[in-house]
């Protein structure tokens, strides 16, 4: 068994390595399906708050993989996880026994363990990641990938240097709603594409001085601040678990919102829709070349009297919800459709959703055979399993580091312009601004303590 699990092991990292090098190569078979649980990808997940659910349980009726390890900074969740997890194996007569960390660290020390799932706070993304690369562990890391645009560019250097697989959790790619627009308006069947409209809500990130309280005995705060500035502990930044009923019964993570530790709308539904607008315009990997500032009170936060949008090299726009345009304002179609992302071109419009048939305003289009030379983008219907398999097999993964980088720099640009109050020039090729020293200044952040050795 100890040659079986070196010969597993081993077949998994070169695997990886292989499909980072080369898209086109594929092993069509999957060695370990239906073997014994020692012979599965165990698979560890980082951070049990409100969205980790999907991610564990996902893992866990894979059989493909196990679930190896568990790790987050409050005991009492590990605790609560730890059993639910056990008990589900044991209903199916699986005798496994979940290890849990409040560390990440010591859990990357243990050579059993071939792949994470990072579900944590944006400020811990990056150094999370380049650990796991560096510890040769292949990575799912929930969007938006990194807190600044200078960790992005260590997350890439990391992951391909280690050549494990990787896959921001970008999962609109994996929906067909999403998919179907981009394949049009990359095929060139909405004629040239004059803007995208991305809809979510308004609320740029900033510091607020929540009333701190004595830190639960089962909570390492420590470990949950990390690189970020250290501030007392309170329910707004880690909920602590509620007794009676479901104990996650507390409000949605309010740190996205905090500027020491999210980045606000522009990062949390922003990077999902902006993820989908660089895609359709065949931009990945890449970025728009200004974003542009102008006066506009938000409704809902009356200190804030300006919002942003974005202009592409070949004169697209991308523009947040809020911002009535002519073309938008012309689009005859139905609001109630409560569309993702509405994409305009000269020739037809889509709009997207979540779980909804994609709308096109001339619906032969959508059966429209693509033109020859023009390729089909990757198809995929689970955003988890898209990475499993190239884990198995070297298939390309939707969302690999450099195209979750770029996505996530475009949230983070539009923060910066937000905060300096003025149109800013960006050159994605050096990931910077244009003759702009000020707003060049917010394109990376030190790390608190000793943390930065992680980078």
């Amino acid at each position: 068994m100890e040659n079986l699990n070196i010969n597993r092991r081993s077949f998994i990292k070169k695997t990886g390595a292989l499909a980072a090098l080369s898209s086109s190569f594929l092993i069509t078979k999957n060695m370990f399906a239906g073997t014994s649980p020692n012979e599965k990808i165990n698979v560890g997940v980082i951070g049990l708050g409100m969205q980790v659910g999907g991610n564990l349980w996902g893992t866990v009726s894979d059989s493909r993989c196990m679930l190896h390890s568990i790790c987050d900074v409050d005991s009492e969740r590990l605790d609560l996880w730890k059993g639910q997890i056990e008990k589900n194996y044991a209903d199916r007569g699986i005798k496994h026994e979940v290890k849990t960390f409040k560390d990440f660290r010591k859990m990357y020390k243990d050579p059993e363990l071939d792949a994470v799932i990072i579900v944590t706070p944006d400020h811990w993304h990056a150094i999370m990641a380049i650990q796991a690369a560096r510890h040769g562990k292949h990575i799912y890391c929930e969007k938006p990938l990194t807190f600044s645009i200078q960790e992005g560019e260590q997350v890439v250097k990391a992951v391909k240097a280690a050549g494990v697989v990787f896959q921001t959790g970008s999962q609109q790619r994996s929906d067909p709603s999403f998919r179907n627009a981009a394949q049009i308006a990359q095929a060139g069947l909405l004629g040239e594409i004059r803007e995208i409209h991305t809809q979510f809500g308004w609320r740029f990130p900033v510091h607020y001085n929540w009333k701190g309280y004595e830190t639960p005995a089962s909570i390492d705060w420590e470990m949950w601040v990390g690189p970020a500035p250290m501030r007392p502990w309170c329910d707004e930044l880690l909920a602590k678990l509620r007794t009676g009923g479901n104990p996650y019964d507390a409000p949605w993570g309010q740190w996205r919102w905090h500027s020491d530790y999210g980045n606000g709308l522009q990062a949390d539904w922003g990077a999902h829709h902006y993820d989908i607008a660089q895609w359709a315009l065949g931009m990945d990997g890449k970025g728009p070349k200004y974003v542009h500032v102008y006066n506009m009170q938000n409704p809902g936060i009356p200190e804030d009297k300006r919002n942003i949008f974005y202009e592409y090299e070949n004169g697209a726009y991308v523009y947040p919800s809020s911002t009535p345009t002519r073309a938008l304002n012309q689009a005859k179609f139905d609001w109630s459709y409560h569309p993702g992302v509405v994409i305009i071109g000269t020739e037809g419009i889509t709009t997207s959703q979540r779980g909804v048939p994609m709308w096109c305003s001339n619906p032969s289009l959508a059966k429209m055979k693509l033109p020859l030379g023009v390729p089909a983008v990757e198809t995929s219907f689970d955003h988890r399993d898209n990475w499993i398999q190239g884990i198995l097999n070297g298939r390309p993964t939707l969302c690999p580091a450099e195209t979750g980088a770029s996505s996530c720099n475009m949230c983070i640009m539009g923060n910066i312009a937000h905060k300096v109050g003025r149109d800013l020039e960006w050159d994605w090729k050096a990931n910077k601004f244009v003759g702009d020293t000020e707003a060049n200044t917010y394109l990376a952040r030190e790390c608190r303590g000793d943390w930065g050795k992680y980078m």
